[in-house]
């Protein structure tokens, strides 16, 4: 059920406007006289207000000794020079896997710059990231190594 339209004109509005706001005033109370502000101290020196962060402390510069050169750390890693990846170790549940994680990175790729594929192409891409996770998943160790468990303390 529609509520029925208003029949009045534009300028009856304006004329009904007029009146309620017509007795309206604004009521500000007294307001108190500011009171002077006090002087400042003649002890404190009158500082230009940019340089607020002269004396602030985390602005502070202070200079520590340096401290004299101490022998290498025992315990110190460093990180071993990385190897480049044995093409020809990798199995080939693995490869299949990467070709069709590949492939689905390159239909949302190609989806995104805007061209357009028929709705198989869509669920194949799918399927390829779901069987290509589940491939590389089943190819991580299980278990712990002998390997280590990271850095020590």
């Amino acid at each position: 059920m529609m509520p029925e339209r208003d029949q009045r004109e534009p300028a009856e509005f304006d004329r009904v406007f007029a009146e309620m706001t017509a007795g309206w005033t604004v009521e500000v109370p007294d307001a108190p006289e500011p009171e002077t502000p006090p002087e400042p101290e003649p002890s404190l020196p009158r500082r230009d207000p940019s340089a607020w962060a002269e004396d602030h402390p985390l602005f502070r510069h202070e200079e520590a000794e340096p401290e004299p050169d101490e022998e290498e750390d025992e315990g110190h890693f460093e990180k071993p020079p990385l190897t480049p990846v044995p093409w020809g170790s990798l199995s080939l549940p693995a490869l299949v896997g990467a070709a069709l994680m590949t492939f689905t990175v390159v239909v949302l790729l190609l989806v995104l710059l805007g061209l357009r594929f028929p709705t198989p192409v869509g669920y194949a891409a799918v399927a390829a990231f779901v069987l290509g996770f589940g491939l590389l998943m089943t190819r991580l160790h299980r278990g712990h190594d002998d390997r280590g468990s990271g850095a020590q303390l």
